[in-house]
């Protein structure tokens, strides 16, 4: 009776967390449905286990930002540095209540498909809320009030996941058209969809990722016909954003732009503005690390400096690697991405594990967080809920993984 009742408390925590998921990737984490729905999650966190348990990853996420209020002592601004307060909240909460819910591999597979219909929620809710006369004259998420990078990543997301759905059913000889059909589908839209966001970071996510996953999955160069079958797809859509006029008013013309200020090409036209201002802040970052490498001027402070100098756009780095350099220094920079680093050396163990049983979900988050840090060249991802709650998600596997190849170990012995 007891573990009866337990069961359906974690399934209401893993509705609870499709609600939370929904309300920050469609509504921008609107107030009225994340809030409570954060404080729902924490409420059947501890109905369902009462016992304080501390974890790695929430030992170091105290860590980091017990660093970063600490560094409140030598802050350029402090006011600055408490406007994170918020997100701090919603993120120590992901680090304490997630790994609660993820016991066992079934529970990975049902968070895994969680985000992956939070992804279709939220395309399905920008194409009924877009008007038909803004597809292809302006960047996709911008009308319904999303940021159109972050649409840009959650719908690329999506794109793989699709993809990782379409190999696992081929591997387990599901011969139910239904079962492709729809996958299928749901991957072409949720392509198009980031194409039309025009974030150059997602498209550069969408195909990266595949490509990876792809080429690990065929384990390496022993079935190169699929990585180059890819890299012909990558192709053809290259082609497309620049030929097709809808894909490249909101994208490809600002590719064009790019490769023409990367090779110094561009004129005063064709300039991708975007890309100088980034330039502007990374350097402007660089700088004031080296005036302050070892501890930085203290949590979100690169703001406190645009202010300061009069920029016209006030706003962060848009690197984290930079973000993180000028404003908690170098100790901050190696406390938050000793984690991540830990992460991704522990799921490559798990690819070239011969024994392990989940070399698909290790491929896909192996891939998956590759693509994170270098997606963190172009935006500040620290403060970004959803990063943080992926990052749960492979620790947790990691946790969950090595716990039953502890057991079988513990087995065998006997």
């Amino acid at each position: 009776m007891n573990q009866n009742i337990k069961f359906k408390t974690k399934d209401i925590g893993f509705f609870l967390i499709l609600i939370f998921l929904i309300s920050i990737s469609a509504f921008r984490l609107n107030y009225y449905v994340a809030v409570p729905g954060f404080l729902l999650i924490l409420l059947f966190s501890f109905i369902y286990d009462r016992k304080l348990s501390f974890t790695k990853i929430f030992i170091w996420g105290v860590i980091f930002w017990g660093y970063y209020y600490f560094s409140l002592l030598w802050s350029y601004n402090r006011s600055d540095t408490l406007d994170y307060l918020p997100a701090t909240v919603y993120i120590v909460g992901l680090l304490y209540f997630i790994p609660k819910f993820i016991t066992s591999k079934e529970d990975v597979n049902k968070i895994v498909k969680i985000v992956y219909f939070s992804l279709i929620f939220t395309a399905m809710y920008i194409i009924l809320r877009t008007p038909f006369s803004s597809y292809g004259t302006e960047r996709l998420g911008s009308v319904v009030g999303l940021n159109v990078n972050t649409v840009g990543f959650r719908m690329s997301l999506g794109a793989l996941l699709s993809y990782y759905y379409i190999k696992q059913k081929k591997k387990n000889n599901d011969k139910r058209k239904k079962n492709f059909l729809i996958d299928f589908i749901f991957l072409i839209i949720f392509t198009l969809l980031t194409l039309l966001s025009g974030s150059k970071k997602a498209l550069i996510f969408i195909l990266i990722s595949i490509f990876i996953y792809e080429f690990i999955d065929s384990r390496g160069i022993k079935k190169i016909s699929k990585p180059l079958l890819f890299a012909l797809m990558s192709g053809l859509i290259l082609y497309a954003t620049l030929n097709i006029e809808p894909l490249y008013n909101v994208i490809g013309s600002r590719i064009e732009r790019l490769a023409l200020t990367i090779t110094g090409k561009n004129t005063i036209g064709n300039t991708d503005k975007s890309l100088i201002e980034r330039n502007f802040y990374m350097n402007y970052a660089i700088n004031l690390f080296k005036e302050k490498p070892l501890f930085g001027y203290g949590g979100n402070t690169f703001v406190s400096h645009m202010r300061n100098i009069g920029y016209s756009h006030i706003a962060y780095s848009h690197n984290n690697y930079t973000e993180l350099l000028c404003t908690l220094g170098i100790v901050g920079f190696l406390i938050y991405y000793s984690y991540w680093l830990k992460t991704l050396i522990e799921l490559f163990k798990k690819i070239r594990s011969n024994g392990n049983k989940s070399r698909n979900l290790s491929t896909l988050f192996f891939s998956t967080t590759i693509l994170l840090l270098i997606l963190d060249y172009g935006v500040v991802s620290y403060i970004i809920e959803f990063n943080v709650f992926l990052l749960c998600l492979f620790d947790a596997y990691i946790r969950v993984d090595n716990d039953l190849i502890n057991n079988e170990g513990e087995k065998n012995e006997k």
